[in-house]
């Protein structure tokens, strides 16, 4: 059975309703003072707004003036916008049809392997990308990469050495792995080719590895 919101709840700007604004501002109110390990009354105290008003807030069955947001985001060190961060519909969806996706890099001096970009998360606070590898030339060299973040690997096709640090790992089909990059890491011998395999990075974004 579908679960999927009917169309009369989304406004045509894209935006939920302005009858949900209240609770969803609430809902994020409330995730910021769960997190900051705080009472209603300690908010309170803290910011000079009542209790009541705060739990109205929370419940959103009340609507905060534009000085009580300033308040609020002044004291939970975030902007304005972020109390409203909730009030927006996010579809962070990425399709690849079977064959696609962007190609990343071309290594070997035949260039008879690929590196596909399957998906791309615009998530602020997290980077997770999946790729389909190929390689399929016993004799080209594949640097080995160090760097940050978790990578999975699960292979589909082939038969190869993948080096993790001081391990070397046979890797076959079904097989699967996962290690911390920060490591020097990659592929060290193509034992039977052609060679398939899908692999997901996660990492915690920062300036640094977004570029």
């Amino acid at each position: 059975m579908s679960r999927t919101k009917k169309p009369s709840s989304i406004g045509s700007n894209g935006n939920l309703p302005d009858a949900s604004l209240e609770s969803l501002i609430g809902k994020q109110l409330k995730a910021l003072r769960e997190l900051a390990s705080l009472t209603i009354k300690d908010l309170a105290t803290e910011t000079g707004l009542s209790s009541a008003m705060l739990s109205k807030l929370e419940n959103g069955s009340a609507s905060p003036s534009l000085n009580t947001l300033k308040i609020l985001s002044g004291f939970f060190k975030v902007s304005v916008a972020a109390l409203f961060r909730e009030t927006e519909l996010r579809n962070d969806v990425s399709f690849v049809r079977s064959g696609e996706g962007v190609r990343i890099s071309r290594q070997g001096p035949k260039e008879q392997h690929e590196f596909r970009l399957l998906g791309h998360s615009s998530n602020s606070s997290v980077i997770m990308e999946p790729f389909q590898v190929e390689l399929h030339n016993k004799a080209d060299v594949y640097p080995h990469y160090q760097g940050s973040g978790i990578w999975f690997i699960h292979m589909q096709q082939g038969e190869m050495d993948f080096r993790c640090g001081n391990e070397i790992y046979r890797l076959k089909p079904g097989d699967s792995l996962m290690y911390d990059a920060y490591s020097q890491n990659g592929p060290e011998l193509l034992v039977k080719v052609p060679i398939r395999y899908l692999c997901v990075r996660a990492d915690r974004r920062t300036k640094e590895n977004s570029q």
